[in-house]
């Protein structure tokens, strides 16, 4: 079966919540109405007493609004009360029945009454209510005798008319209100739906539509980010790969060729030992590359996690400074190290951490061809710890600058990988990043300089 759409419904629940209001509105005051005569509705009318079985029949629905009966002679004087009483006259004149039951609103008379004949026309009964208690008003009264009923017809018809045009306007409100966003909203989705890009919501609507054009705008532009996201990391890994296949490729090369070259001795037996050690230095250069590949994967899966321990990273980057110290040695480079005497406990994976810190003196060794030192710093203001390595040798270009963190990247002519994977800075990235820290690079003063933040958690030391 079709279903009935919202908007439908919230016009069809109007209408039904106006005839359920004419329908309380009636039950209400004839409720009260029931309430004040305590249950005889008709005895509250002072038209209903023109006998004594009537005085006695509705009294308790008369007293239920502090009123009263008089029963009055031909002369108007008080035969008998129903009901207490709260005047003192025992009889009337003529002029003073007139001002008693006038309906004049502005009358300085406390009580008004009510006056009609006896059935037997021997004396009337008067009836009394406290003026606030009532009010007065003239009403033009229809019958069957005396009326059109074309009227009738013609007022029934006004009366329709006027509550379909209401039910109009409300249905047109409705529509500008509540059903044009939620078209524009399901439009919208649709859209995103279809894999159009950046969806954006442009209505004016009350708050509760608002939030939902700001959160569905929010939405738009996280999945498009997330997108374009994807695309990006799509294309890296197939760079990634095409980068891969090539640094794997020329190594294998060059193992194949000397194998077979070997296996058809070819190769004189003084340059055999030479050709070993080339196929050794190849092989190392594939194992590294796998290994720089399982590691970077690694460190970009969700479902990898640290195996953290809380260390003393003073003494931790001492001991990476020591086993990089012969290697700059050899290259008649000075290493400057700066780090604190006193422990500064940081909670990392100190085996991986290692990794991203190696590259680093790795690289300030391999690449400073010009320079003379090599130094090192750390330094901890308040929870954030800074680690810096830095080396003077030549800048690195600054059109590289700004994907120095990229999967195989390598610099200019002057700062080459001579060998190397091309992704040491791309795994010092993602274990730093891994462990909510950062990694960064400028030349300031003549040092290229590499900079890791670590920020404490827990309590510090």
């Amino acid at each position: 079966m079709k279903k009935i759409s919202l908007y439908k419904k919230l016009v069809l629940t109007y209408i039904l919540f106006s005839l359920l209001l004419l329908v309380v509105l009636a039950v209400s005051l004839f409720g009260i109405a029931l309430v004040q005569s305590q249950g005889r509705l008709d005895g509250v009318y002072p038209y209903q007493i023109k006998s004594t079985g009537a005085c006695e029949k509705y009294q308790s629905g008369i007293e239920g609004l502090n009123g009263w009966v008089e029963k009055l002679d031909e002369n108007y004087q008080v035969m008998e009360v129903y009901g207490e009483k709260y005047t003192e006259a025992q009889g009337y004149d003529p002029y003073q029945l007139f001002l008693l039951t006038s309906g004049d609103k502005n009358s300085s008379l406390e009580y008004v009454g009510f006056m009609n004949h006896s059935e037997d026309h021997a004396g009337y009964y008067l009836v009394q209510y406290h003026r606030s208690d009532v009010e007065i008003n003239t009403t033009m009264m229809y019958s069957s005798a005396n009326s059109n009923p074309l009227w009738n017809k013609l007022f029934l018809a006004v009366f329709l008319i006027l509550f379909a045009g209401i039910c109009l306007l409300m249905a047109n409100y409705l529509s500008r209100r509540i059903k044009r966003p939620l078209k524009s909203l399901s439009s919208a989705m649709s859209r995103v739906k279809a894999g159009e890009e950046t969806v954006e919501l442009d209505f004016k609507a009350e708050a509760e539509f608002a939030e939902i054009r700001d959160a569905f705008n929010i939405m738009s532009r996280t999945l498009a980010q997330a997108r374009r996201e994807k695309n990006e990391a799509e294309a890296r890994k197939n760079k990634m790969m095409l980068e891969l296949s090539h640094d794997i490729r020329t190594p294998i090369s060059t193992i194949n060729s000397f194998a077979v070259a070997l296996e058809q001795n070819m190769v004189q037996e003084e340059d055999k030992q030479k050709i070993y050690k080339t196929i050794h230095m190849k092989a190392v250069r594939v194992s590294n590359l796998a290994d720089d590949m399982f590691t970077m994967l690694k460190m970009r899966s969700d479902e990898y996690y640290l195996q953290k321990s809380c260390e003393d990273i003073c003494e931790f980057l001492r001991r990476q400074c020591a086993e990089h110290y012969q290697d700059a040695f050899e290259k008649g480079l000075g290493m400057d190290i700066d780090i604190p005497e006193t422990e500064i406990f940081y909670e990392a994976d100190y085996t991986l951490f290692a990794r991203a810190v190696s590259n680093l003196l790795d690289n300030a060794v391999k690449y400073n061809h010009t320079g003379e030192k090599i130094e090192v710093r750390l330094k901890k203001t308040g929870r954030l710890i800074l680690i810096s390595i830095a080396d003077d040798g030549v800048p690195i270009a600054e059109a590289v600058r700004g994907r120095l963190f990229d999967d195989f990247t390598r610099g200019d002519s002057a700062r080459r990988s001579d060998g190397g994977t091309g992704v040491g800075l791309s795994i010092a990235k993602a274990i730093v990043e891994k462990h909510d820290g950062k990694i960064g690079y400028e030349y300031r003063d003549g040092d290229n300089i590499f900079s890791i933040e670590l920020y404490i958690k827990g309590k510090l030391n």
